[in-house]
């Protein structure tokens, strides 16, 4: 699944309208790698799906 971030860009962990992909929903929340490298979780409302 990919989505955009929809927050305002924030340094080394995610910029606005960029497109990530989801490695894994964990407990209802996005596993992504962010933009320092590493996967983290985050909550899926900072986001909107734009392919499933």
């Amino acid at each position: 699944m990919k989505v955009k971030y929809t927050g305002e860009t924030s340094f080394l962990i995610a910029t606005k309208n960029k497109v990530y992909d989801v490695l894994a929903i964990e407990k209802g929340w996005y596993r992504i790698v962010d933009d320092s490298g590493e996967d983290y979780l985050y909550p899926p409302q900072m986001f909107e799906i734009v392919e499933q």
